[in-house]
């Protein structure tokens, strides 16, 4: 239980980041909408430029209905977003609220949060391979107790 939930913050990383691909991909598709959009123009006899109004493709409300849409599709990926962040954020918090030894909280967050491979955490905390893979388990099952404790069901 306490691998899976710490395993969510991988997932959320992940979200976070295609989210603020997505968000900035909108802004660029509303500020390149042209004025013009969804209208063809035509050049009269006397050389002036003059809308296509029986053209097919003639909406005045195009332009505004896109920008609608790709401003409600930016504030949703916004929301998501803040959501996805709020969540990483309290699962920093429990693991630093529910565990006492400050070992076991580097060990999971330079795991969970920081996506660092054992060696690397080895590396980071100055022990062997072996001994930060008995701590990881060690801290997996401690964190799972108090989760357990924390919230029965």
């Amino acid at each position: 239980k306490a691998q899976e939930y710490l395993g969510q913050y991988r997932g959320l990383m992940r979200k976070l980041s295609y989210l603020a691909e997505r968000i900035k991909e909108q802004e660029l598709k509303a500020t390149s909408v042209r004025s013009s959009m969804g209208f063809e123009t035509g050049i009269d006899k006397n050389g002036r430029a003059h809308l296509l109004e029986h053209s097919k493709t003639f909406d005045p409300g195009a332009r505004e209905r896109l920008l609608h849409v790709l401003l409600n599709q930016a504030v949703e990926y916004d929301q998501e977003r803040e959501r996805a962040e709020v969540m990483a954020r309290t699962i920093e918090q429990d693991i630093d609220r529910l565990l006492a030894d400050e070992r076991y909280r580097l060990v999971l967050k330079y795991i969970y949060v920081k996506q660092c491979t054992y060696t690397q955490t080895a590396y980071k905390m100055n022990y062997s391979y072996w001994h930060i893979k008995r701590l990881h388990w060690t801290a997996l099952e401690a964190f799972g107790r108090k989760m357990t404790q924390d919230d029965p069901a």
